[in-house]
């Protein structure tokens, strides 16, 4: 896999690859590649990329539909830093304030 390069990448030119990765092999060149991006773009540790890739990861997966987001967070091996590998509803996202933090959206019923 090629090396991800430039500081300036938006979190989706890093990150939409995720989801048309199919196995275990190419989930752990890209997560590979992520690494090494934030360790040399950012000066992390090894350590600390790890933690940002699979968060990250985790993360950017709950954009997903909910079979995608598993399938994302298995071949990945991790989970969303808020819900972990379960599927929020609406309600319970709300109430986490991970929906729209601070922006003071409501949901009518």
């Amino acid at each position: 896999m090629k090396p991800i390069r430039g500081k300036d990448m938006t979190f989706s030119e890093l990150l939409d690859p995720i989801a048309t990765i199919e196995t275990k092999e190419e989930a752990e060149e890209y997560k590979a590649c992520l690494i090494e991006y934030y360790m040399t773009e950012y000066g992390k540790s090894h350590d600390e990329a790890v933690r940002v890739a699979k968060t990250n990861i985790g993360y950017w997966a709950g954009y997903y539909d909910e079979a995608t987001a598993k399938r994302i967070w298995e071949l990945f091996n991790t989970k969303h830093p808020v819900f972990g590998t379960s599927w929020p509803t609406l309600d319970e996202a709300l109430k986490a304030d991970v929906l729209c933090p601070g922006c003071g959206a409501t949901v009518t019923q």
